[in-house]
């Protein structure tokens, strides 16, 4: 029997995480992330929620002692929402079927994988915080055995007298809470994973640890700290805890991990996200306006639907600016009514935030480079002409109209960083290249959007209007 169903269906109703509080959805204007919910109207995921449950079910099965999920994407593609949907799926899982363990979602930055004294400092910290959370939500006094693990879990310099009062300050202040960090000390000798998990055999024991790394394409094993092997060594199986690790990152993440000698042949899923579908993104724009209960949305729903070009990113942006302004001219939240307000002053202030997240990546593809803004120009003019799908040596190609002495090293240098912007995607079958947001294209080339007509609503008895 499953652990959990594989076969992942976006109905609408993950964990009632869709009622969420209008000001909070419009305060998380970037990521719409809400703690312990999950993404509010999320969807079009399910190949990589499947994927995921897949391996869920092997782990608790105790057929697989560790597992590996590289999630890898260009900037806004919804690594940030699927990273969420991860963690909310791992904070909810019953207990393993093999050693009836607890599923514990550690979040580590990338400039910490590769450093098991921080990779055991965050494992302690999470775990302190989820026995914390479990005291204060008791009731009546925790049972003992409870607290024998809460103090287990902090060690001997937490000097607990209440642990009620003791949780409190750990869930408010974090790993600060007792004037020192939870986890290692500066003095505990650490010369691999392996010996923390070695050091940490009863607090872990109890735990199936799942690693969640952000900006995953920056791990590296340079930096003061780092053990070259951490990584490897959970990917791998050579450690006895059941750790494992799910690494979110622009693309060049598999490269970075192939660099700390994480290998592809391994287990694990290798997901590449991008634009969403269609019926995806009408699913997500539909449900945020039915959980507003709105009304007469049709118009500003099919001009999401056109600026947003299914991409993650500007969906969000997009549906903010919508709910923003609906909100701002509605008699009440009660009665949120689009006909109140002004699409084109929505979709503007939309269109505003669309720009401003093509000017910060397209920054970053020139910074110190300045001629690459004109190489990119070229390059999706080459998109153009090319039905959206070109090789290397097109690039070099396109380069080489704006500068023709441009090196194979400079090529290789701006194929890089157009992954890492956005601007283009590399073909994981074929050793050709595409947009991922191919509005991107119509940014570069400074191409107006199309105009925005007011709709033409018709007549509705007792329907509140706008008289500005």
């Amino acid at each position: 029997m499953a652990l959990v169903d594989p076969n992942y269906v976006d109905d609408g109703a993950l964990r009632e995480q869709d009622r969420v509080d209008l000001e909070d959805f419009l305060s998380d204007v970037d990521r719409a992330e809400l703690d312990g919910r999950g993404v509010p109207f999320f969807s079009g995921r399910e190949r990589g929620i499947m994927a995921f449950r897949r391996i869920v079910n092997r782990l608790s099965r105790g057929r697989q002692g560790n597992a590996t999920i590289v999630v890898e994407g260009p900037p806004g593609a919804g690594k940030s929402a699927l990273l969420a949907q991860f963690q909310e799926e791992i904070s909810h899982l019953p207990p393993t079927e093999s050693g009836h363990r607890e599923w514990l979602p550690v979040f580590l930055p990338a400039n910490l994988a590769e450093a098991p004294r921080e990779i055991a400092r965050a494992v302690d910290r999470a775990i302190s915080l989820r026995l914390a959370d479990e005291i204060l939500r008791s009731e009546s006094q925790p049972a003992p055995s409870l607290i024998a693990r809460f103090q287990a879990a902090l060690g001997h310099k937490a000097g607990i007298k209440n642990v009620r009062e003791a949780a409190c300050k750990l869930a408010v202040r974090g790993g600060g809470a007792f004037g020192m960090s939870i986890g290692p000390s500066p003095h505990e000798p650490i010369g691999s994973l392996a010996d923390a998990v070695a050091r940490r055999a009863e607090q872990w024991g109890d735990w199936q640890i799942v690693l969640l790394i952000d900006e995953a394409q920056q791990i590296s094993d340079k930096r003061p700290g780092d053990i070259s092997g951490t990584l490897s060594s959970i990917h791998q199986g050579a450690i006895s805890a059941p750790i494992s690790f799910c690494a979110f990152g622009l693309p060049g993440t598999w490269a970075a991990l192939e660099g700390v000698n994480v290998p592809r042949s391994l287990g694990g899923a290798d997901l590449r996200v991008a634009a969403l579908d269609e019926r995806a993104t009408c699913i997500a724009v539909s449900r945020c306006f039915e959980a507003f209960e709105v009304r007469n949305v049709q118009a500003w729903q099919q001009a999401i639907l056109e600026r947003s070009a299914n991409w993650p990113q500007h969906l969000a942006t997009y549906m903010v600016s919508a709910m923003s302004e609906i909100r701002r001219h509605s008699p009440s939240e009660r009665r949120l009514d689009a006909r109140t307000a002004s699409l084109a002053t929505a979709m503007a202030h939309g269109d505003e935030g669309r720009k401003s997240y093509y000017a910060r990546w397209l920054e970053g593809l020139t910074r110190g480079h300045g001629r690459f803004q004109g190489y990119a120009e070229a390059v999706v003019s080459q998109f153009r002409a090319n039905a959206g799908q070109i090789s290397w040596e097109d690039v070099k190609s396109a380069l080489r109209t704006r500068n023709s002495a441009v090196s194979d090293e400079v090529v290789d240098q701006f194929t890089t960083m157009a992954e890492h912007s956005g601007l283009m995607r590399r073909n994981p079958v074929e050793p050709t290249y595409q947009m991922p947001i191919p509005s991107f294209a119509g940014y570069l080339l400074n191409e107006p959007l199309p105009e925005i007509t007011e709709p033409d609503y018709p007549a509705e008895a007792g329907s509140p209007r706008n008289d500005d």
